[in-house]
């Protein structure tokens, strides 16, 4: 199991009984008319954790075999956004489980002759597309087969990216992923459109609204060691303040530092000074030390990468770190970019707006990402006229491209 896998946290879960109990009301009939739950809300309501939290109940029980606790099949992958790179993935997920391989003798043998039709003449890109979708089908036999004797739970996130599409149709239809004894976690901003609530019968909706004033006074005692009593108006303030998205909640409960955080003060803030409030410690610091907020200590080096990385949110990763030490936006002092990377992926569990992707990268959830574009990142540059921070969107262009291409040519290799 990856360490990195936050289950200290998961452990101060709060709120989404209903949610919860939906799923393990399921957990307990797999073969059950619905036992796919569709969870759509914005950014920032936590349907990530939400779905780690039910993958985390799923491990509690025997003879449930969870794919990837710590690691959700994510649609935000390329590769996962056509039927092909997700077969593949589910395959290899199914294999790090110590499936008996015998299982998927037939698929791999349909992957071979796939691949053998595509370096021969003769095949035209009809026979190419039925090849897939044979494929497709021998993919669901084989996870068909495991279903017969154990209760299968995946978990899919950022689905937005295949909505409407073939990989989609495939994982939530009859003849793909659904069938008894398999359950799918879904975690998507979009939701089902008429027609498809008609075809997708064993998905079950759930839309996930904002936390409530009991759970956000939940929330905030269990990571705090302030007293119920003493904190509930300020929270309940915090809470409407933060338009009762969990992200945002939690950025305020660490990083707000209003005098004496008070209820009176908090609600003399309109909601773009809430805003800037919640992120003004990214703003330069005024000496070279580093700053410690919610318990955690940041130095200025940590402080400067996550800024950019507002600009930088497609991908990041050590490529796009060195770029940002090269180019004169990060000075690392006398930390080295290995240092400073390894820091950062040792500090993730604990900063909870750094989303985890494919490959080791990551990605500052988007909605920290753009409060950092609206009020801290022109400041970053300490240059008035813009034409520093015009210089580094330019170069983040260049960037971008630069590593396309060395990741295309590492394909071909």
């Amino acid at each position: 199991m990856d360490t990195n896998y936050r289950w200290e946290y998961l452990n101060k879960f709060v709120g989404r009984e209903t949610e919860l109990s939906i799923f393990n009301d399921i957990l307990n009939n797999p073969s059950g008319e619905k036992r796919t739950l569709y969870i759509q809300a914005i950014g920032g309501q936590g349907k990530t954790w939400l779905i780690k939290k039910m993958l985390l109940n799923a491990l509690q029980k025997n003879d449930i075999l969870v794919l990837g606790p710590d690691n959700l099949i994510d649609m935000y992958s390329t590769s996962n956004r056509y039927l092909e790179g997700v077969l593949e993935t589910l395959e290899q997920r199914f294999s790090s489980m110590s499936v008996d391989k015998k299982v998927f003798e037939k698929y791999y043998a349909a992957t071979k002759e796939l691949k053998r039709a595509r370096e021969q003449e003769g095949y035209s890109g009809e026979d190419i597309t039925k090849m897939v979708t044979d494929l497709a089908k021998v993919l669901r036999n084989c996870i068909h087969t495991i279903a017969e004797t154990q209760t299968i739970v995946l978990a899919f996130d950022t689905f937005e990216n295949v909505s409407n599409s073939e990989v989609s149709n495939w994982i939530l239809s009859n003849d793909g992923l659904q069938m008894p004894n398999v359950i799918c976690l879904i975690g998507t901003r979009v939701g089902l459109e008429g027609e498809q609530r008609n075809i997708y019968t064993s998905v079950l909706e759930i839309p996930l609204d904002g936390l409530s004033d009991e759970d956000a006074i939940d929330f905030y005692l269990s990571y705090t060691s302030s007293s119920q009593s003493s904190q509930n108006d300020f929270v309940r303030t915090l809470n409407q303040k933060s338009a009762q998205n969990p992200l945002m909640l939690g950025l305020a409960i660490y990083y707000l530092d209003l005098p004496n955080n008070t209820t009176e003060a908090l609600e003399k803030l309109s909601p773009e000074e809430f805003e800037k409030e919640v992120v003004s410690w990214f703003l330069p610091q005024n000496d070279s030390g580093g700053v410690t907020i919610g318990g955690f200590l940041y130095n200025d080096q940590m402080r400067q990468t996550l800024v950019p990385m507002a600009y930088l949110n497609r991908r990041f990763n050590k490529f796009f770190l060195q770029k940002l030490a090269d180019s004169g936006y990060l000075h690392l002092g006398d930390a080295t970019v290995d240092d400073l990377w390894n820091e950062l992926d040792h500090k993730k569990p604990e900063m909870f707006f750094v989303k985890e992707r494919p490959d080791g990268e990551i990605q500052l959830h988007d909605k920290l990402a753009e409060l950092l574009r609206k009020h801290v990142l022109v400041k970053s540059f300490n240059d008035a006229s813009g034409n520093r921070l015009r210089q580094f969107v330019d170069e983040v262009v260049d960037w971008y491209d630069e590593f396309i291409a060395a990741s295309i040519s590492m394909k071909e290799k």
